[in-house]
C-alpha cells in the first residue's frame, strides 16, 4: 500500500466541488473520512484489520453518506455481501431491534408506501436520457427504456426493474429536514452520479419515493453541472416538466444546498415547511403545456395517472394523494 501516492490521492480520483461560503466549510469536513481512512490503510502495518477498524469508527463518526459513491459501489463483505447489504447490516448493528415503523430502512425488499402514488415518468427538460420518476416506477414488471437506476430513497438491498439489465446506484438522501449530515455532498455526488453515467452512453431514471422533492433537486443539479445552467433556471425549468406540482419548496434545507453547490446565493425569502405539504401544489399558476417532454410511452397507461385539471388557477393538477380537507397554496420564489 506505500508509496506513489499522497494521501490525497483518493480525494483527487473522486473530486467534489468547492462551493462558497457556509457549504465549502462542509464539504472539507466530509473529505476527512477520505483523508482519515486513507493515512490509516498508508502507515503500514495490517493493512486489512487497520482499514476494518479505521472504517468503522470513521463510518460512525460521518455515517454512510459521507463515503463516495465509487467507494461504496466497489466495497463488499464476506462471503457475498455488497455494499447495499452492508448498509443493511450496520443499520440493524446501529439500531439494534427495530421497530416496525422504522423496518423499511433494513429491509432486503420494502413495501412501497402509499405516499409514492402511481408510477410516472418525465423526460429531464434538457434531454430524454434522463428520465424522472419516483418509487413506483421502480415495481415495472418487464423491459424499460433506461440502462441505470439512481434511487435517491429507500430502496432495499434487492434488484429492481428486473427484466432489464441495470446498473443501480442506491444514495442515502433523507427528504427531512436537517436529517442529512453531509446534505451538500450527497446532493452532489448524486448529480454526478447522473452525469457520469450519462457521459458513458447510458439512459438514467433518477427517483425518489414521490418524485416531487429529491428528484427535482439533482434534476436541477444536473442541468447546472451538465450544461451550465443557472440553479433558478434549471429549477423553473424542472418545475415545468413535473407540470407545476413539486414539494422541493417544503425542504428549503435541500432547496438553499441547490443554490450554494452552484456557488450562488439562495433567495432571500425561502419557503417555510408546513404539514400536508404533500397534497399541495406549491408554485400558483396555470400549467404550462409541456406534453411534448412529459408524456412518455413507459410507463404503460394501466401504471401511470397524467395530470388531470382541478379547477382554479391556483391548483396545477389533481395530487398523487386524496385531499383530507382543503388547503392553501402559499407563493414560491421561484415563481416566474
Amino acid at each position: 500500500m506505500g508509496g506513489g501516492r499522497s494521501p490525497g490521492g483518493l480525494v483527487r480520483d473522486h473530486p467534489h466541488p468547492h462551493p462558497a461560503g457556509p457549504a465549502r466549510g462542509r464539504d472539507l469536513r466530509r473529505a476527512a473520512l477520505q483523508l482519515a481512512l486513507e493515512a490509516a490503510v498508508r502507515s503500514g502495518g495490517d493493512t486489512d484489520t487497520v482499514a476494518a477498524i479505521a472504517g468503522a469508527l470513521l463510518g460512525a463518526r460521518w455515517g454512510c453518506s459521507a463515503i463516495p459513491l465509487a467507494w461504496q459501489h466497489k466495497v463488499h463483505g464476506w462471503p457475498s455481501n455488497t455494499g447495499a447489504d452492508l448498509v443493511r447490516l450496520a443499520a440493524l448493528t446501529a439500531r439494534g431491534r427495530v421497530r416496525r415503523r422504522r423496518r423499511l430502512a433494513v429491509r432486503a425488499a420494502p413495501s412501497h408506501p402509499a405516499s409514492s402514488g402511481h408510477a410516472f415518468c418525465a423526460a429531464h427538460p434538457e434531454g430524454p436520457g434522463v428520465i424522472l420518476g419516483n418509487l413506483a416506477l421502480t415495481t415495472h414488471d418487464g423491459p424499460a427504456p433506461v440502462d441505470a437506476v439512481v434511487s435517491l430513497c429507500r430502496i432495499g438491498s434487492h434488484p429492481i426493474l428486473t427484466r432489464t439489465d441495470v446498473e443501480h446506484v442506491r444514495v442515502w438522501l433523507v427528504d427531512k429536514p436537517g436529517a442529512n449530515n453531509n446534505l451538500h455532498y450527497v446532493l452532489d455526488q448524486a448529480a454526478r452520479e447522473v452525469l457520469r453515467l450519462r457521459r458513458s452512453g447510458k439512459r438514467v431514471l433518477p427517483h425518489c419515493v414521490t418524485g416531487r422533492s429529491r428528484t427535482p433537486a439533482i434534476a436541477a443539479l444536473y442541468s447546472h453541472l451538465a450544461y451550465g445552467i443557472a440553479p433558478l433556471t434549471a429549477l423553473r425549468e424542472v418545475h415545468r416538466t413535473l407540470d407545476g406540482y413539486w414539494t422541493l419548496p417544503n425542504h428549503p434545507d435541500m432547496l438553499r444546498a441547490v443554490f450554494e453547490l452552484a456557488g450562488e446565493q439562495p433567495p432571500k425569502k425561502m419557503p417555510r415547511p408546513r404539514r400536508r405539504a404533500r397534497w399541495r401544489s406549491l408554485i400558483p399558476g396555470p400549467v404550462a403545456d409541456n406534453s411534448n417532454s412529459t408524456t412518455r410511452a413507459w410507463p404503460p397507461r394501466s401504471m401511470s395517472r397524467g395530470p388531470r385539471p382541478c379547477g382554479g388557477a391556483a391548483r396545477s393538477h389533481r395530487p398523487l394523494l386524496p385531499r383530507t380537507r382543503p388547503t392553501r397554496v402559499r407563493p414560491c420564489p421561484l415563481r416566474e
